[in-house]
């Protein structure tokens, strides 16, 4: 087995261990061959036990027996404080190809040497075919990155079709050449990118990432392929991550079984589970199951948006339910026509398109008015998503480099009524409600209506941002700022997507272009409460799915929640697939009490005493899946007796995301109104050095600290913490925020440790490396001294 194939496509136990004895052999045979090496560190990470790698390389180091592949290997572990690491390996031994490799991917520099020049001369120094493959895909993504799109693409795909690249690695790198294209400012690129894509899913064995992302970039391509062409090219070879994909494409067109039985085969083959929420349900609604549809989807819904009779607290998602009851063993035409009116009502319009299909047969007129009416739904949200698609487009072919500019290609243009601002924005979806209201019997002018949704009622940021009033009503803060009576309908674009069952938050950044995301609501409702003696309230949108994502969730960010000037949002789908990574660890690690027992009995590293030693414990620069092992101590803790592993809920991960979005409301308690709380937020300001960036990085440290302060179990949001810093260099507020947190929070540790408060942690090693020893209680004790220090506790 080559050493690529084995780091990037081990699969399951046995493909590991087939891998791992492999390596070794390789190692033994050359043990100055850095490849192998590399990918049996990997594999030791699947272990959650890379940290024994990194001990192990150290002390061949500390001992003087170390070469320059030694300082590679340590360096890679090491996080940003091994960029030194690989500088030296570069002075030990100049023609070793990873030490140029790693300066760089690391942005390390030495005597003016640009991460591109040091790129390409590891590509010169590669002794073996993966790592000319490696390298080659390195030195691709740099031109990429600085927009040199048309040499990135011939570097891959003449990597490509070399004769010794392996077949996996062939792919992985068509994969990147499409998706270099498909991302481009060009058209002509664009175009090239579309047909590379679906050749691959065509023809090519996929990865399900690989699957996930060529599938994610045709999506966003302006312009893009026919649906129908993607799911034809996802037919033609099986995967479970394939067949979800095409029952997604083929329920957004029309409801069909096929869907339900793709899902359910993707599960059965070895794939994740059956997807939850609104995906299955409408499957599920495909085949004529309305019933089971409706109750397998309420007993999956969080305890948040359920009454005590477990019954949906929304009024029209509870007459759903109700009329999905009546229909009975036999569905009469009056009893379809019930539910099919519910669903419309709620915004179920792919499942109210499968009721009209089934209503056919015994009233077709008025089957084909619901089908027209929720098909106008569809077609709404549809048209959002183009809308903001090309405006993505657009900023793509403004922001591209000059070098990327030239006569002889047509660039993405926007048209003529491709929305630049806010207020263009609002107008372009005049026409979308005008057209869903007429099939819903209501006659609307164009005109008014763009009047209408350009003076919806908007919230201004210090001219730094403009966000619309998501409503529904308007609040009592509302009502002082102007914006109109608290307790009424909010007007304009609030209203209309109310009218869909729909929560949308659309603005627009100072000098950015406009955005917005519109989610299907479960509830909407006043909540108010205390943390850390603090008092909240605001309007809380529950919501499953994002039927319009915003611009990060467009580029792959997953976003589970966000606060808001009056409250807060929860996407329940995007917390579920925080439950699914819950899941995938516990279905790792659940054969093999020894694996878990290795796991959790990593240590961190020895450290020094004095100054130097406690710069060591408090590092946080490579965590090496800290948060992996804090989840899998929570899973040990809550396992049932003889069993391995236990598991966490839906209500619990959802309770957490709501904390942290709390956390902004008790700071809006704390900083606002701003005529009477001046100096707390001028302390904020200051403290902050007046930044917007750093505040914003303030505000997300300080709610995830209150949401570790406040849960039940503060471990799961101590994980997310970690995941947050572990993400490497991600520029958001909360990756900042967090940071700045884990830091902290490991200084008052030490302290701790120190001082003999916390005899099961080892004082002379890392702490970011021991956290899954602490129990919940330690962590929130922590995390309370924290708060009070910031003065965050008010009794």
């Amino acid at each position: 087995m080559a050493a690529g194939q084995a780091e990037l496509r081990v699969g399951g136990e046995s493909a590991r261990e087939r891998a791992r004895y492999e390596l070794e052999r390789a190692v033994r045979a050359a043990p100055d061959w850095v490849a192998p090496r590399r990918a049996l560190d990997e594999i030791l990470r699947g272990d959650l036990r890379a940290l024994e790698a990194l001990a192990a390389y150290r002390d061949v180091l500390a001992s003087g027996n170390g070469d320059a592949a030694t300082l590679y290997l340590a360096g890679r572990l090491e996080g940003r404080e091994g960029a030194e690491r690989f500088l030296r390996a570069a002075r030990f031994d100049p023609s070793l190809a990873w030490a140029w490799h790693g300066i760089a991917v690391s942005g390390a520099t030495e005597e003016g040497i640009a991460p591109r020049s040091a790129a390409l001369r590891a590509l010169d120094l590669a002794r073996d075919p993966f790592e000319r493959t490696f390298f080659s895909a390195s030195v691709a993504r740099i031109d990429a990155g600085a927009g040199r799109n048309d040499d990135a693409v011939k570097r891959l795909t003449a990597r490509a079709d070399d004769p010794e690249t392996a077949a996996g690695d062939r792919v992985a790198l068509l994969v990147q050449a499409a998706l270099v294209e498909l991302g481009a400012p060009r058209l002509r690129v664009v175009e090239a990118g579309v047909e590379r894509a679906l050749t691959i899913l065509r023809s090519e064995e996929t990865t399900a990432d690989e699957t996930t992302r060529l599938v994610a970039a045709l999506e966003r391509a302006i312009p893009g392929p026919d649906p129908g062409r993607v799911a034809l090219a996802l037919a033609a070879r099986p995967s479970p991550e394939r067949d979800r994909l095409r029952a997604r494409i083929l329920l957004e067109e029309s409801p069909t079984p096929l869907a339900l039985g793709l899902l359910e085969r993707g599960s059965k083959s070895g794939g994740t589970a059956v997807p939850r929420g609104a995906l299955l349900r409408a499957a599920r609604f495909s085949t004529g199951d309305f019933q089971g549809a409706v109750e397998r989807w309420l007993a999956e819904l969080p305890e948040q948006v359920r009454d005590e009779t477990g019954a949906p607290r929304d009024p029209r998602l509870a007459r759903v339910v109700d009329a999905a009851r009546a229909l009975g063993t036999i569905p009469t035409t009056e009893t379809l026509l019930s539910f099919c009116a519910a669903l419309l009502d709620a915004g179920w319009f792919r499942e109210a398109r499968a009721t009209a299909a089934r209503l056919a047969s015994t009233d077709l007129d008025r089957a084909v008015d619901l089908d027209a009416r929720a098909l106008a739904g569809v077609a709404s949200l549809s048209a959002m998503r183009r809308m903001l698609a090309a405006i993505d487009a657009e900023s793509r072919r403004e922001s591209r480099p000059a070098l990327e500019r030239d006569a002889e290609d047509e660039p993405l243009r926007a048209t003529s009524t491709t929305p630049r601002t806010l207020d263009e924005l609002l107008a372009a979806m005049a026409p979308l409600a005008v057209e869903f209201r007429s099939f819903r019997g209501a006659s609307a002018d164009v005109e008014a209506t763009r009047a209408d949704f350009v003076a919806s009622p908007r919230r201004s940021y210090a001219g730094f941002a403009s966000v619309v009033n998501p409503g529904p009503l308007l609040s009592a803060e509302d009502e002082r700022d102007g914006l109109g009576q608290a307790g009424t309908e909010v007007a304009g674009l609030a209203r209309f997507l109310a009218e869909m069952g729909r929560f949308g938050i659309f603005g627009e950044l100072s000098g950015d272009e406009p955005d917005g995301s519109v989610l299907p609501v479960l509830l909407v409702e006043e909540r108010a409460g205390v943390h850390l003696g603090v008092a909240w309230h605001g309007t809380v949108a529950w919501c499953e799915g994002a039927d319009v994502a915003s611009r990060a969730g467009r580029r792959g960010a997953r976003i589970a929640g966000a606060a808001l000037h009056e409250g807060y949002w929860i996407d329940v789908d995007e917390v579920r697939h925080e439950l699914v990574r819950w899941d995938a660890l516990a279905r790792r690690f659940a054969a093999s009490r020894e694996r878990v027992r290795r796991a959790l009995d990593v240590r961190g590293l020895e450290t020094d005493s004095g100054d130097e030693g406690r710069r060591a414990r408090v590092s946080t620069s490579a965590l090496l899946d800290e948060s992996e092992r804090v989840r899998l101590a929570v899973l040990v803790d809550r396992a049932p007796d003889g069993e391995v592993l236990g598991s966490v809920t839906l209500d619990e991960l959802v309770r957490v995301s709501a904390a942290h979005e709390e956390g902004h409301l008790c700071d809006r308690t704390r900083f606002l109104p701003l005529a009477k709380r001046w100096p707390r937020a001028l302390v904020l300001a200051l403290n902050q050095g007046f930044s917007p960036r750093a505040i914003q990085e303030e505000l997300e440290y300080r709610a995830q600290l209150t949401a570790l302060a406040v849960v039940p179990d503060p471990r799961i949001a101590l994980a997310q913490v970690l995941d947050g810093v572990e993400g490497g260099f991600d520029a958001t507020p909360h990756a900042a925020g967090y940071a700045r947190l884990l830091a902290e929070f490991l200084d008052v540790l030490d302290a701790r440790v120190q001082a003999g408060d916390m005899p099961q942690i080892a004082p002379d090693r890392t702490l970011a490396h021991q956290l899954h020893v602490l129990g919940p209680e330690d962590v929130r004790v922590i995390a309370l001294q924290l708060a009070r220090k910031k003065r965050m506790v008010e009794d």
